[in-house]
């Protein structure tokens, strides 16, 4: 059976949603550095494995 979302539920959903976007956007804009760094570390780590085995 096809249930009515409320207004109110959708609205809180949408809130929710943008909230979230923009905190994540904040935080990439943050952790540029942080990310490069670890992406280094990962493609670092992932040649060395390929070295070894």
């Amino acid at each position: 059976m096809y249930k009515f979302v409320r207004c109110e539920d959708l609205l809180k959903l949408s809130f929710k949603i943008s909230c979230s976007i923009s905190l994540f956007c904040l935080y990439l804009m943050q952790a540029r550095s942080i990310m490069e760094r670890y992406l280094q570390i990962v493609i670092f780590s992932i040649h060395f494995f390929i070295f070894i085995s």
